[in-house]
């Protein structure tokens, strides 16, 4: 039989290993230091806050059911708030969320001290050239403890412009052992099943995705709406997915069943939440409930003037014999040529 000739490793295969490995290892270092930096003091966001996570109402075990509770915003209404304020439209959808969030949670006696924290994946441009976003993600403060929602908003603003000040400095490599070392503990202890008994990181997710600008179409029939769901990990019972469709964006909140009751006010407050956040920066127009409103006094001072347009008839009931033989006398008295008396 022949004789197997042993294989021969050429230099050249072995150079792109080496090259992954030599830029891992070189990528620590920044990774390192951007962690310091998001760990500095007076930093209100990235990793000090994640030590430091309140735990709430929505940080629970979670079973296989699940609900879904599902809102539709105007663009136009955030995009308005973001010129005025010279935000963003993540900002300001963070803000709104918090709002509903800490409206659900006070009605519920369960409002942590401290704000609650949202894990937000974002996807920055390639510094490599590469076609596609690299896909990152931080830790932001959602304003939970602040009832002022312009307050809310420019905290809001202020942690997310420097973590992405910060992601955008990093390199792929760099970006990508971030993005896992965020993912890692999650992963292992879901698999491990202790999850749930873990500190938590954040206390929910919430993302926001454009689908498309333009409208879409199946077979000429028109997509109305599209309501996104997501997937929960264990001790993180509740998500917040936006999607941006044409003119609108949907709100999908999916929540466990068992550890989130009433899902969805969470819907209803977030369509408040606007509302208010509009007031709050002088972008509210008059609602029909106000017209109607003002419209109420006006019938409630018509009232008296028909109780005596009744009055005036019963009045003129009662006249009505009395005229009827007036005209009789007036009448006899033509006849007989005499003058009638009038009382």
């Amino acid at each position: 039989p022949p004789v197997a000739k042993p294989a021969r490793i050429s230099l050249a295969s072995l150079r792109q290993p080496v090259e992954v490995a030599g830029n891992q290892v070189r990528s620590l270092k920044e990774l390192a230091n951007t962690l310091l930096k998001m760990s500095a003091k007076g930093q209100e966001g990235g990793v000090r806050a994640a030590l430091s996570t309140p735990r709430s109402q929505f940080n629970r075990s979670i079973t296989a059911q699940r609900r879904l509770g599902t809102q539709i915003l105007e663009l136009d209404r955030i995009k308005a708030i973001t010129a005025a304020t010279g935000t963003t439209v993540n900002d300001v959808s963070l803000a709104i969320c918090g709002g509903a969030i800490r409206r659900y949670l006070l009605e519920m006696g369960a409002l942590p001290k401290r704000s609650l924290l949202a894990s937000v994946p974002i996807g920055l441009p390639r510094s490599d050239g590469k076609p596609g976003n690299a896909v990152a993600g931080f830790v932001c403060p959602m304003g939970t403890d602040r009832p002022d929602p312009v307050s809310r908003l420019e905290s809001i603003t202020r942690v997310t412009s420097q973590a992405k000040d910060q992601l955008r400095g990093m390199s792929p490599t760099a970006l990508e052992q971030f993005t896992m070392l965020g993912l890692s503990p999650l992963i292992l202890g879901q698999m491990a099943g202790v999850l749930a008994k873990m500190p938590p990181f954040f206390n929910v997710v919430v993302s926001n995705v454009v689908a498309s600008k333009e409208p879409l179409y199946l077979f000429g029939a028109e997509l109305e709406a599209m309501f996104p769901m997501s997937i929960l990990f264990d001790g993180y019972a509740l998500n917040i997915t936006l999607v941006g469709y044409v003119d609108r964006v949907a709100v999908g909140f999916t929540g466990c069943r068992n550890a989130i009751p009433s899902l969805q006010k969470l819907a209803v407050y977030t369509g408040e939440s606007l509302v208010e956040m509009e007031k709050a920066f002088g972008l509210a127009k008059p609602s029909r409930k106000a017209t109607v409103a003002k419209a109420a006094p006006r019938a409630v001072k018509k009232k008296p003037a028909t109780k005596a347009v009744a009055k005036k008839a019963a009045a003129k009931k009662k006249a009505a014999p009395a005229q009827k033989a007036a005209a009789k006398k007036l009448s006899s008295a033509a006849k007989k040529g005499k003058p009638a008396r009038s009382r």
